[in-house]
């Protein structure tokens, strides 16, 4: 396995030993990764255009390669890889799945408390107004969370996989929205769907939950 990063740093098979090489240039970096026919491939974010050639290169090398991208939802990065010069065709071949990923304030378990939400905050989580006894979680504040209500953090994820119909939508260069649309359609969990189910099981707060996602048109 290899990260990359201003530095690689290769995982060796013996004991698990490290060894940390500098790069001088992250296309060379591609093309070596490819040589060595690994099986997985760890790479760093993706920020400059320049890398967009070594996803091309692992693409066609038939390797499962992880790599981070800064984009709002997990379709997103589509639309961020073609503006980074990669094509419709490599983009739509070689991604299976994209995975955004969010930290949300853990309600602190030392001062967690119940109380019903009112009708709006129903209306936010898609409670039907008629539905009597539902209950959510906010934390009091404690010497424990420094009158915060908050202590630690917990993750929050949205997962599309690639089917054959979103694979075509890229290719025939389909908007971000009409990708999530898609995606939404058939069966992705976004971020805030996620996020409101941990409102449900008071893992975290409402407005926490409203504050770290986004509802994308």
């Amino acid at each position: 396995m290899f990260a990359d990063g201003d530095e690689v740093e290769e995982i060796l098979a013996n004991g698990g030993k490290h060894s940390e090489a500098p790069v001088a240039q992250q296309i060379a970096m591609g093309d070596e990764l490819i040589a060595r026919s690994k099986e997985i491939q760890a790479l760093g974010a993706f920020d400059r255009s320049d890398r967009s050639t070594a996803l091309d290169l692992l693409g066609f090398a038939r390797q499962l390669v992880f790599a981070t991208l800064h984009t709002n939802t997990a379709v997103g990065a589509v639309t961020r890889l073609l503006d980074m010069g990669c094509e419709p065709y490599l983009v739509a071949s070689a991604l299976i799945g994209t995975m955004a990923q969010r930290l949300v304030r853990k309600i602190c378990v030392n001062c967690k408390r119940t109380y019903q939400p009112n009708a709006s905050e129903c209306k936010i989580m898609g409670i039907p107004p008629e539905r009597t006894g539902v209950e959510i979680c906010r934390g009091a504040g404690c010497s424990r969370c420094l009158r915060t209500g908050y202590y630690d953090r917990v993750g929050v994820y949205e997962f599309v996989p690639f089917d054959r119909g979103l694979t075509d939508l890229i290719t025939a260069k389909a908007t971000t929205a009409t990708l999530q649309q898609y995606a939404i359609e058939h069966g992705a969990i976004t971020l805030r769907d996620d996020a409101m189910r941990k409102v449900r099981e008071g893992v975290t707060t409402l407005e926490e939950a409203l504050r770290v996602t986004t509802v994308i048109d």
